[in-house]
């Protein structure tokens, strides 16, 4: 009796479990290495689980980790917004101190100098420029910012040092650890879109307790970012400082993938958009050296839904379209013009 139940008990356990789970999503390098001249549009969020306030010092409230999520953010609205950008090592300042740098990601004043070895990103190092002084940390040990493939099963732990000012004119070394694991995977809703095969995952830096004295005694950052293929930056990311002055949190989102700096000066010749950031009415020009197939078009930041379409032979010329964006949601859009032998797009954003 036992033998003929055990077959009939799996068999049951795989037909109720088999229409409920989702395949097991695996990142490589391909959807996640980033490359030069990729830009991005983040934008920082005031909505929960931070006060709707410039202030977000309050309990930090973790996600939901495991397998087959669905996380909801769609309900973000950004409170601001900037851009990151990834250049060619030789366009960055202070590039001869980091010669193993393939490429260099700017975000604001801050330079983070990183090596694509194929198979992981490595993290040699960064540079802050403010108006009040230029700050550079040429890690003595670099570590890995993410290793490929991340599968639903990745961690590891690395560690990182520099040189900071110590007591008496001395000099120690910051000894750092930087921890990777995937915690979760699933559907993520953000205002750009939905993602079915997104990647959860925590990150942890903390610096080594003591290693410079009582200042420097401790530091660590804690971050849940959600990847997912195609996009080389997190679509969502959580971020818990800790230190002795207290907790610090904060959090951004993906807007919208921009053009590389090529195609932006070959779009800013192309294609003019104006008042942009735009509340009413959006005026976009363009012109025409020749006689040529056109396509116009405006979508959302996916390229997916088609706000406005308008095809045909046009002559040399200048043209000039309204576009009227009051019953659009607040966000980033594309325009995007295709001729016979160029595409310029010029990003959008409705307030």
């Amino acid at each position: 009796m036992k033998r003929l139940l055990l077959p009939f008990l799996i068999a049951l356990f795989c037909l109720n479990f088999s229409g409920r789970l989702k395949a097991q999503p695996t990142l490589t390098a391909v959807d996640l290495a980033k490359q030069a001249g990729e830009q991005y549009l983040m934008a920082q969020f005031n909505e929960p689980p931070f006060p709707q306030s410039s202030y977000s010092y309050m309990f930090f409230s973790s996600p939901v980790v495991g397998p087959n999520q669905t996380w909801n953010y769609s309900a973000f609205t950004p409170a601001n917004s900037y851009t990151i950008s990834v250049l060619n090592r030789n366009t960055a300042p202070f590039s001869n101190a980091f010669p193993a740098a393939t490429m260099v990601e700017k975000k604001g004043g801050r330079y983070e100098y990183l090596q694509n070895a194929g198979n992981r990103i490595t993290n040699l190092g960064a540079v802050s420029i403010t108006p009040y002084d230029t700050s550079k940390w040429e890690y003595d040990i670099p570590y890995d910012e993410m290793r490929f493939p991340v599968t639903t099963t990745t961690t590891y732990t690395d560690s990182f040092s520099y040189k900071v000012p110590g007591y008496y004119n001395n000099v120690c070394t910051a000894i750092n650890y930087f921890t990777f694991e995937t915690v979760g995977y699933g559907t993520l809703i953000t205002p750009l879109g939905t993602f079915n095969s997104a990647v959860l995952v925590k990150t942890i830096r903390q610096l080594k307790p003591d290693t410079c004295g009582p200042l420097f005694g401790h530091s660590k950052t804690t971050e849940y970012k959600w990847y997912a293929p195609g996009f080389h930056q997190p679509l969502v990311c959580f971020t818990k400082a800790e230190a002795l002055l207290g907790e610090f949190f904060s959090g951004y989102y993906l807007q919208a993938n921009i053009t590389g700096r090529r195609e932006e000066q070959i779009a800013n010749a192309l294609l003019q958009t104006f008042p942009n950031p735009a509340t009413s009415e959006v005026t976009i020009q363009y012109h025409l050296n020749t006689l040529s197939e056109t396509s116009l078009t405006v979508t959302d930041a996916l390229g997916k839904d088609m706000l406005l379409r308008e095809e045909g032979t046009r002559a040399p010329g200048n043209y000039s379209h309204k576009f009227d964006v009051r019953n659009l949601p607040k966000g980033v859009y594309l325009v995007r013009l295709k001729t016979a032998d160029q595409v310029a797009v010029k990003k959008l954003l409705v307030q």
